[in-house]
């Protein structure tokens, strides 16, 4: 069966690269550089003020809320239509009947640009009181700007803008939630969104549950170390880069120093559960088994199937993830 979860793999590596990403190379030098130096100098999670759409009462008794709110990462040069933050919200029956439910924020991999597989996750969870918030990233969605083709970024420097304001938008939700009272909090995401949910556990001063899945302490190996790195414009990198050798180079310096370890800790690694994929061909194990060393006291746990099949064939054991790690956090708080 690994077998062809590790075609499958490689399939969608091929078909993604159709057309390339970072088809415009870099971006500017000094931005690079600023937002490597940014990512390592982020402040306090900031304040937002949430717009809200008129919500909805399901049939079972859940609720569906959209809301809006101007993103935090007021310092990224961001596209206009990207600076507006777009989410969904989730809540039980009665949510607020014994208390506030516990809330989960679910961030988007890499070309999920829809609310509906993370809301696929998340809606057995309400059974458990735990509600989502998911977040539209960045460059996708009603984020894209007008330029882009689809959800294929130009630049590399849309690449890590996207990233750190999804990181921004993240902490600010997450400390907007703590002062309408709201005490267990958490994050989770796969892949991309995995490896930007770990950015966020640990960088909030607070305890919250992390459940990064299909990620781990750098996004190296993803791009360039496995098939996926065809989905990247290398003669657009290498031309501005000056070769091939120093394009690889110059991508492995910059992916390094955004390393998670490079980063802290969360406040309570023992409400972390890592989820990594046992026949992955794009985060390799010992990407999700070095972040689990950094982050010390946090558990392990292993879905079988790759990158791809095992989110598509593997919703019971995340979500399981996703509600022992929110056990363990009741038990810190």
């Amino acid at each position: 069966m690994q077998i062809v979860d590790r075609l499958v793999d490689r399939t969608v590596a091929f078909v993604t690269g159709i057309p390339k990403m970072y088809y415009e190379g870099w971006g500017d030098p000094d931005l690079l550089e600023s937002l490597v130096e940014y990512a390592r100098k982020l402040g306090p999670p900031a304040d937002i003020d949430v717009t809200w759409r008129e919500g909805k009462r399901r049939w079972d008794g859940t609720y569906l809320f959209e809301g809006w709110f101007t993103s935090p990462a007021k310092k990224l040069p961001l596209p206009p239509e990207a600076r507006t933050a777009y989410f969904q919200m989730l809540l039980p029956p009665k949510p607020f009947g014994g208390g506030a439910p516990s809330m989960c924020i679910h961030l988007a991999g890499t070309g999920d640009a829809t609310y509906l597989g993370r809301r696929l996750l998340a809606r057995p969870l309400l059974k458990e009181r735990i509600g989502a918030i998911v977040l539209q990233n960045p460059f996708y969605g009603p984020r894209r700007p007008h330029w882009q083709r689809g959800t294929r970024l130009r630049r590399m420097t849309d690449q890590l803008m996207m990233n750190l304001a999804t990181v921004e938008e993240t902490r600010a939700l997450l400390k907007w939630l703590r002062d309408d009272g709201y005490t267990k909090l958490g994050v989770t995401g796969y892949s991309m969104g995995g490896f930007m949910a770990g950015f966020a556990a640990q960088t909030v001063p607070f305890p919250i549950a992390a459940i990064p899945c299909a990620a781990g302490d750098t996004a190296v190996a993803p791009l360039i170390d496995s098939p996926l790195r065809n989905i990247c414009d290398w003669e657009s990198l290498a031309e501005e880069a000056g070769s091939a050798d120093h394009a690889e180079m110059l991508m492995r310096q910059t992916l390094s120093s955004l390393a998670l370890s490079e980063h802290g800790t969360p406040v309570a690694p023992e409400a972390a559960i890592i989820v990594g994929a046992r026949a992955d061909e794009f985060v390799p194990p010992s990407e999700p088994l070095e972040l689990h060393r950094h982050w010390s006291g946090s558990e392990l746990r292993w879905i079988n199937g790759g990158h791809t099949t095992g989110w598509l064939l593997n919703p019971g054991p995340i979500r399981q993830a996703i509600v022992d790690a929110f056990r363990r956090l009741e038990e810190i708080l």
